[in-house]
């Protein structure tokens, strides 16, 4: 074999892509929907702390 015949054997062809386009989007997509459902349970976790210390405050 001759080395130029080796080079084309081995740059040849590209591998395929592991991930396409719309893969990385849909992946982004999914982590946007995980920081949004994050930051509503922190501001519901935090009215409901609200609530609880408001609660405990008021004289009776």
């Amino acid at each position: 074999m001759q080395l130029h015949d080796l080079v084309d054997a081995v740059t040849g062809e590209e591998p395929p892509m592991a991930r396409t386009a719309d893969d990385i989007i849909a992946s982004g997509r999914r982590a946007e929907r995980r920081r949004r459902a994050g930051f509503a349970s922190a501001g519901a976790a935090g009215l409901v702390l609200v609530a609880v210390a408001g609660a405990f405050a008021l004289p009776t």
